[in-house]
């Protein structure tokens, strides 16, 4: 009973090392065996490996996986490691949990994904990572918002574009009916979804227009 309590009191120890960026310190408390799964529930029932991704420490963050640490761990909201490891900005951390099997296109309860977020901040290399590794182009939020919809509203040209040429949909509606387009922030931007849309309804006109032609 000494020892379980023993090392369940490491727990707490191992995520103050952690936000302290103590790597030495928390390769030792590893070692010693603390849990490296422990949920803060006063830190929105995070753990130490969404603290390390957040933070972008990635010696810490492959001690941790090193020693077991989930990369599906959900905190409050259900964010998952890739959704915290996006906030950190950094590529490397990101490619170095979707190495060690974090799910690429995991949701969070809103069913908002790392790629809605990483367009959102208009972050290009992880977008391009992300995509690179699989994430799902067409995936919606509960409010029927797709990263498209993400990059747009925040004006982020350049992620809306590669998205574009990865083939998202302008044409796709969130839950209020509302495009890309209708989203759109920067005139810049505007004119870019503005000319992949009409591009967009030109293709299915003529697409439609050939089905009933092979059709008589």
């Amino acid at each position: 009973m000494g020892a379980r309590t023993s090392r369940a009191a490491t727990g707490p120890l191992l995520f103050a090392a952690v936000q302290a960026d103590d790597a030495r310190e928390v390769a030792r408390l590893l070692a010693e065996g603390a849990p490296a799964n422990w949920h803060n529930h006063l830190w929105t029932n995070s753990t130490a490996l969404h603290i390390a991704a957040l933070a972008g420490r990635r010696e810490i963050l492959r001690l941790l996986l090193d020693h077991g640490a989930d990369t599906e761990a959900k905190s409050d909201g259900g964010a998952r490691t890739l959704l915290w490891a996006v906030d950190s900005g950094d590529v490397e951390i990101i490619r170095l949990l979707l190495d060690r099997g974090a799910k690429v296109d995991a949701k969070n309860r809103t069913d908002w994904t790392a790629l809605h977020q990483a367009a959102e901040r208009g972050q290009l290399e992880i977008v391009r990572l992300l995509l690179d590794r699989g994430a799902d182009l067409a995936a919606r939020t509960t409010g029927g918002v797709s990263p498209l919809h993400s990059a747009a509203a925040h004006g982020r040209q350049e992620v809306a574009r590669l998205l574009l040429e990865r083939g998202a949909d302008p044409l796709a509606s969130d839950m209020h009916g509302q495009t890309a387009v209708a989203v759109c922030q920067g005139e810049a931007c505007r004119r870019l979804m503005a000319d992949s849309e009409r591009l967009q309804r030109w293709h299915r006109r003529k697409q439609l227009a050939t089905w009933r032609v092979g059709g008589v």
